[in-house]
Formats: C-alpha cells, sequence, structure tokens
C-alpha cells in the first residue's frame, strides 16, 4: 500500500490483498461522502471482474447496519441479520454482518462490511482483524483523500489562472485596439492642430505683407511708423504660430527660442543700426498658447519703444532678462537710452495702455521707470 496514491487505488487494496486473504465470501468498502457511503470497492459476488462492482448502492448515514455504524463510529458484528431491522439487502439475503468504521481524527471516513450466508459465522477475533486493517487503511485512506483535495484544488486554481490568462489576453487586446484607434484620433488631431498654425501664420503673414505694402506707399513718416507697429504686432502673433508647426508639442512655446527669433524680425522691421546691440539673459522656459499671444505682443510694444526711440544718435544696448523666481515668470527690458516723458508718452501712443491691458489678461503686473540715463520695464506673471 505504501506506492498506492489515490482514494480508489487504496480502497481497492484492502479487498484484493487483505480481505482475499481472510476466505470471506464478500466484502464491501464504503467511502463515506457528504452525508451519504458509497460503494466503491468490492470482493465476491459484487466484483466479477478487475475493478467492476455489480449496481453499486448508496446509504444515507442511519439507513442500514452500515449507516448506523456510519453515525456511531463503533463496529458491530450481527450473528443474526434476519431478527436486526436495520438489516438492507444489498445483492442477496446473507444471515451473518460484520461491520467496522474507518475512522481519520476520531471521524469516519469509510466503512468495512462483509456479509455470509451462515448465521453466527463471524467472530470477536474478525471483528480484531477488521479493526486491524481499518486502522491500517485509515492513515493512508487520509493521506490519499487530502492528495486529491490538493490536485483538486490544483487543478482548480490552474483552471482560474487559465480563465484569468485568457481575459487579461482578451483586456490587452482590447486596450491595445483602443490605444491604437486613441492614437489614430490623437495623430488626426495633431495633423488638423499643426494645419490649423500653418493657416493662422499664413494668414497673418499675409495681413503682415498688406500692411508693409500700404506702409511703402505712405510718405508721411508718422503714418507708415503707425503701419510698421501694427505690421509688427502681427508678426509678433505669427512667430508664434509658425514656432508650433514646426514642434511636436503644439501647446507649447520655447519662449527663449521665440525672443531672440522677434527680436532679429523686430530690428529688420525697423532697420536698426548694427551699432544697437540687444543682449539676451534668458532661462529656457515653455509658455502655453494662451500666455504665448498677450506676451508676444508685450513684449513687441516694450522692445519697439526702445527701438525707435531710445537710441536718436543710433546707438546702444538694450538688455531683455528672463527667469523664473517665488513662483513666478519676471520679463525685464533695459536700455540705456536718453529716456522719455512716460505722461506724454501714455496719452499720445496706444503700446504702453496695449501692455498693461495684456498684462492684467494674464494675471500680472507690470512697472515701467523712465529717465536720462535709459528706461526700465518689468513684467511679473505666474507660472
Amino acid at each position: 500500500m505504501l506506492k498506492i496514491n489515490t482514494v480508489d487505488e487504496t480502497l481497492w487494496s484492502v479487498v484484493k490483498h487483505a480481505i482475499s486473504k481472510l476466505g470471506y465470501v464478500d466484502c464491501i468498502v464504503y467511502l463515506k461522502v457528504n452525508n451519504e457511503l458509497i460503494q466503491k470497492a468490492a470482493y465476491g459476488p459484487k466484483n466479477p471482474k478487475e475493478f467492476d462492482i455489480i449496481n453499486p448502492i448508496k446509504l444515507k448515514l442511519g439507513e442500514g447496519i452500515c449507516g448506523s455504524v456510519a453515525i456511531t463510529g463503533k463496529s458491530e458484528l450481527i450473528t443474526d441479520t434476519s431478527i436486526d431491522p436495520r438489516y438492507k439487502v444489498d445483492d442477496e439475503m446473507r444471515f451473518s454482518e460484520i461491520t467496522v468504521p474507518i475512522l481519520s481524527n476520531n471521524e469516519v471516513i469509510g466503512i468495512i462490511d462483509s456479509e455470509h450466508p451462515d448465521k453466527g459465522f463471524y467472530e470477536d477475533q474478525d471483528l480484531k482483524i477488521l479493526e486491524t486493517i481499518a486502522s491500517m487503511v485509515s492513515i493512508k485512506l487520509a493521506q490519499a483523500q487530502a492528495q486529491e483535495k490538493l490536485l483538486q484544488h490544483k487543478d482548480e486554481l490552474e483552471k482560474k489562472v487559465e480563465e484569468s490568462t485568457i481575459e487579461l489576453k482578451k483586456t490587452i487586446k482590447k486596450l491595445e485596439l483602443s490605444n491604437k484607434e486613441i492614437q489614430r484620433k490623437n495623430n488626426e488631431k495633431k495633423t488638423l492642430l499643426k494645419e490649423v498654425h500653418h493657416r493662422v501664420k499664413n494668414n497673418l503673414q499675409i495681413v503682415s505683407s498688406l500692411l508693409n505694402l500700404n506702409a511703402n506707399k505712405i510718405e508721411n513718416k508718422e503714418a507708415q511708423n503707425i503701419f510698421i507697429d501694427c505690421q509688427t504686432r502681427v508678426k509678433s502673433m505669427s512667430l508664434i504660430h509658425e514656432q508650433l508647426y514646426g514642434e511636436k508639442d503644439f501647446s507649447k512655446i520655447d519662449v527663449k527660442k521665440y525672443i531672440e527669433e522677434f527680436t532679429q524680425t523686430l530690428m529688420r522691421s525697423y532697420n536698426i543700426s548694427d551699432k544697437i546691440i540687444v543682449e539676451h539673459h534668458i532661462e529656457k522656459i515653455f509658455y502655453n498658447l494662451n500666455v504665448s499671444v498677450p506676451f508676444g505682443l508685450i513684449l513687441n510694444e516694450l522692445m519697439s519703444n526702445s527701438l525707435k526711440y531710445a537710441f536718436p544718435e543710433g546707438e546702444g544696448v538694450i538688455s531683455v532678462y528672463l527667469k523664473k523666481q517665488d513662483g513666478k515668470i519676471v520679463l525685464k527690458i533695459q536700455d540705456n537710452g536718453c529716456g522719455f516723458n512716460l505722461k506724454m508718452t501714455k496719452k499720445n501712443t496706444l503700446g504702453l495702455e496695449l501692455v498693461e491691458t495684456l498684462s492684467e489678461q494674464i494675471g500680472g503686473t507690470f512697472w515701467i521707470e523712465s529717465s536720462e540715463k535709459g528706461t526700465n520695464c518689468e513684467l511679473k506673471f505666474p507660472i
């Protein structure tokens, strides 16, 4: 029995290798399953060949002598079954019966039952032998049941893992399809947004060209300057869309790159002398589009003022500073020019009024001072 692994192998071993040696004509081994006793192995008339059982029956606990022993857990030796009302005929009537429980941890897990046609056939010695066999088989049977239960749990677990894996693969497949669809739509949006920036840039360039064309036709210098001022404002916005069109991220502007490029645009627009130098002291900062357009217009007004009015002799330095400080972005524009009258400038020009309006729009504050030593401007707004 040491090499036997399953419950069925264990029970058949009892009848094939133990009961058959005792000279009994009949023996049945029952297994307790839930609240029933099930015939699992047989020796004698009910086992005509190999591991077959003819008409295997089931007994409820308490039914027949076997059912009674399953409840009490105590062996019984019946010398005359004809006078025992509990007796239950299986394949044929027999007058002697001996029934022994298989116990594990004081709990009945099976029954060994033998019947004989003669009355008083079994003796106390038979009872001791069957109880010894039952004691020996109980350990192996309990181990086999535990092993089968473990294998059952293993199979159930493997099945659940397999089902979960299949479900996971389905979910992953759905996510992959969903991601592809999201990527497709995202690419469509990027293409559309890129086209929008391209068209806006082109339209603004057309406006700028029209303003330039009209400015060249006007002989009045003051009127011409108004057109040029409008043109630089349009260019400040056009350059933003041009930069967005050329970038992978359509939501942010590289401000350092923007200021450097826009400075060159302004200097060409106003035909500025090479003797006017613009110095940049700019940190690497990115703005979103909502901030970039008003920021570009503010930069245009402040830079234009210095380029147009600060250096009547055509020589000087403009310094542009941009940095993050105390949770805000700080823009400073300084020149060492001749300065100007702030009251007269605010009264007669649109530029500074526009700067103040745009500063409020982005939640910022604007400050400016001017003297004969030059002009200092400062804009602060939240990051």
